[in-house]
């Protein structure tokens, strides 16, 4: 439409909205592979691509009906080179040269490799109304990032899969790009390729994340036992109440939770710091903390019971749920806080702040793995319990809960 406009080439208005990138990191010839090229760090210049694209000046303010040429107007080898150049970053331990069929990856010696991978899918994950392309580009990474966290592991590198309808904005996709190269910066993680393809009518956008940790001091889920102590980082249910916000037609500016939603933030730094005090037990929290307690627990052959009076719910969440927050936190997922199961001498060594970190979020004992199946929620340790209801959590498949 835009080039119908203007009277030129399709060609020729991509040219002038996205200039060509120089040769040294463009596609080479004939279709390029998924190995994106590897050019100047994302924090970089290389932000002027969104600009010039978009003509805003923050990529973080790039809305999905940016003025910038459609993806089917830019075509996929345009689009794709500016992908490269927005996001990648040269490294030696990126060995295969540019333009290639796939990305190398020299790992540290010795090191486990870490792999996990999941998807956002617009109206499913995410929402055009109020989460803007950077911001889902960042949750995208952070998505990933979160379970590398829970295995104790490191960050190293993100591979991207792009879905698009033909009428996504081009700068939209670019500031989405960026979106997922600085959350992977915030880990000293690099974006090292990925792909695209059409879609008919939804954005969906999938990361597969690369991590390392040492092999003695991998998190795993099932190395509980009876007796642990269950560990909690961070505050439960302010994405969950954002959420509520957000779907009721708040601004993102008026939710004093938004960020927890639309940026979170992996506890990369407090794996590692629980691997390191001797903890070998855990698992993100992201669907909801009576789930994901619970998958914790049956993975390693036990039960638990969680302690209500114990769990560090959000400020302010009787603001959205007056009558009382504590079920609709605990299950509403999205947290994206590390649950973890440790022997009580070293659970209690942590909360007491023995190799934890002032920087690092807050720990909580909130419960504790039992012989008995199942879990219970009661009012504090030796209460009554609470009762739960059926649900506990998201899943998919189930009309989003179980």
């Amino acid at each position: 439409m835009i080039a119908a406009q203007l009277g030129t080439s399709r060609d020729a208005v991509c040219a002038q909205i996205l200039p060509p990138v120089p040769s040294s990191s463009s596609a080479g010839a004939g279709r390029p592979g998924p190995a994106w090229r590897r050019g100047p760090h994302p924090g970089c210049q290389n932000r002027d691509v969104v600009t010039r694209a978009s003509g805003a000046a923050d990529p973080r303010t790039v809305g999905w009906t940016d003025p910038s040429p459609s993806v089917a107007d830019v075509g996929e080898d345009q689009l794709l080179a500016h992908l490269m150049a927005a996001a990648a970053q040269p490294a030696p331990d990126l060995p295969i040269p540019a333009g290639d069929d796939a990305a190398g990856w020299l790992p540290p010696l010795g090191a486990t490799v870490v792999v996990t991978t999941d998807a956002l899918v617009e109206d499913i994950d995410f929402r055009r109304a109020y989460q803007g392309p950077y911001a889902v580009g960042w949750k995208a990474y952070a998505v990933n990032a979160s379970d590398l966290a829970a295995m104790g592991a490191t960050p190293q590198l993100v591979v991207v899969t792009l879905l698009l309808p033909e009428a996504t904005a081009s700068g939209a996709v670019l500031a989405l790009q960026l979106g997922i190269a600085d959350a992977a910066r915030v880990d000293g993680a690099r974006v090292a390729g990925g792909d695209l393809s059409a879609t008919r009518d939804r954005v969906a956008v999938s990361c597969t994340a690369i991590g390392t940790a040492a092999p003695a001091r991998l998190l795993q889920r099932t190395a509980g036992r009876p007796g642990d102590l269950l560990l909690v980082t961070g505050t439960i249910g302010g994405a969950a109440a954002a959420l509520c916000r957000l779907e009721a037609g708040a601004a993102p500016a008026a939710v004093p939770w938004a960020d927890r939603l639309l940026r979170p933030v992996a506890r990369v730094a407090a794996g590692r710091a629980l691997a390191d005090a001797g903890v070998r037990c855990a698992i993100d929290c992201s669907d909801g903390l009576l789930l994901d307690t619970s998958r914790l627990a049956r993975a390693s052959g036990c039960g638990a019971e969680l302690w209500a009076d114990r769990i560090p719910l959000a400020a302010g969440l009787d603001a959205v749920w007056s009558a009382s927050p504590l079920l609709p936190a605990v299950t509403g997922g999205e947290d994206f806080e590390l649950i973890a199961a440790a022997p009580s001498r070293i659970a209690e060594g942590l909360v007491r702040g023995a190799g934890w970190a002032a920087d690092l979020p807050a720990l909580h004992v909130i419960g504790r793995l039992r012989r008995a199946a199942g879990l219970t929620l009661r009012t504090r340790m030796g209460g009554p319990p609470v009762k739960t209801g059926p649900t506990r959590g998201y899943t998919h498949f189930r009309g989003g809960t179980d």
